[in-house]
């Protein structure tokens, strides 16, 4: 999922997206095409019609089933959901999938209802009709208020959510210190709702967050708010694929429109890194995150190209240098370490020529290197 770009616009989102999806996957099925651009057009396709993957956090009683309640409307949600990490998928009727504690899985017509809760289940898939009415899921996640099973509830939903929303009474000490050491690709698009906290008061840990709703917020500005992230990151994914598309998919878009059925996804059969180097790309991954923060503070404060230029080239040539030869990350991943290495040469030509089209070019560098970063993350 695409970083929000500021003042990203469509004048039609949905035909845009359904457009830049069939085109994407033309040339994903091209055969004249290289492999690498057919991978990258069939990786871009993929996540323009993935369902938005949504996560709920926090403490135990912090207002998650209340949230959950506002995101799902107008479907209703029953009051006794069943206190265990439960995910809603898109699905045409209410249906309950329970897994559990042996491994075993029983199935129930509507939600969780008392007979399955007593067989013991640890895990609850619900299939929902609001969800495949918007292209999304919600992963509950239901943990005690322990650091060590709060950490390890962090890691295990951190490459199965999009969006992560924290929510807390008053964002304590022991929330703040398991989230600030928490997974770094969690927090791209992360929203603390948090009623005590006061954004006026600067508090290290919510600022950590991207978003921050306080008390003059409730459950339906939050469902606004993730509604937008969600169209700011579509228009950001459709402008990312755009080069793309343009260089390689002119001579195909004429063609008869594909079938509305989205391609199965490609198997994948390449190996898990190794830990300690999947460890270091997610710090890569993260700093790379707060640097475009940065970046947008930069072009907020200065319209000269120059100071825009002269940001990004500083951008690569830093993590050119941390993916050095022996860097367990380029020793994983040879193919970031020349991408890196073509970014700040490219970088530098670009601050050399000047201009408003250099530093778009530039941004489109930059969603690249994220784009390849958070690929092998996900693998």
């Amino acid at each position: 999922m695409g970083e929000p770009r500021k003042g990203a616009h469509m004048t039609d989102p949905k035909h845009e997206k359904s457009q830049t999806i069939q085109r994407l996957s033309r040339l994903a099925a091209d055969e004249t095409a290289p492999a690498k651009v057919r991978a990258r057009a069939a990786g871009f396709a993929d996540r323009l019609t993935a369902p938005t993957r949504i996560g709920l956090f926090g403490l135990p009683r912090s207002g998650k089933r209340e949230l959950l309640k506002a995101l799902l409307a107008p479907e209703p949600l029953p009051t006794d959901l069943p206190a265990v990490t439960t995910e809603f998928v898109p699905g045409e009727k209410v249906e309950s999938l329970a897994m559990l504690g042996n491994g075993s899985k029983i199935s129930a017509t509507g939600y969780p209802n008392e007979d399955l809760m007593e067989q013991g289940a640890v895990f609850i898939t619900v299939e929902s009709p609001a969800c495949a009415q918007k292209s999304r899921s919600y992963l509950l996640v239901q943990c005690d208020a322990v650091a060590q099973d709060l950490t390890a509830a962090l890691r295990w939903a951190a490459d199965r959510v999009d969006i992560a929303i924290w929510c807390s009474q008053n964002l304590s000490a022991l929330e703040a210190q398991v989230w600030l050491a928490g997974p770094g690709e969690l927090k791209n698009h992360a929203v603390l709702y948090c009623p005590a906290v006061d954004p006026s008061q600067n508090q290290e840990p919510a600022r950590d967050f991207p978003h921050l709703l306080d008390a003059n917020n409730g459950p339906k500005p939050v469902a606004d708010l993730v509604s937008e992230i969600i169209e700011s990151a579509v228009a950001q994914d459709i402008w990312s694929a755009s080069p793309l598309l343009d260089k390689y998919a002119t001579h195909n878009d004429h063609c008869s429109p594909l079938p509305q059925e989205a391609p199965p996804p490609a198997q994948n059969t390449v190996p898990r890194a190794p830990e300690l180097a999947r460890i270091e790309l997610a710090r890569l991954f993260n700093q790379l995150r707060l640097a475009a923060l940065n970046l947008e503070q930069t072009v907020s404060k200065s319209e000269d190209p120059e100071d825009i230029l002269g940001a990004f080239e500083e951008l690569f040539e830093d993590l050119t240098a941390q993916v050095s030869a022996d860097s367990i990350v380029a020793e994983t991943w040879p193919d970031l370490e020349a991408t890196l290495e073509d970014a700040r040469d490219f970088g530098l030509l670009l601050r050399l020529e000047g201009g408003a089209a250099q530093a778009t070019d530039a941004a489109r560098l930059l969603l690249q290197i994220r784009y390849d970063m958070e690929t092998k993350l996900a693998a």
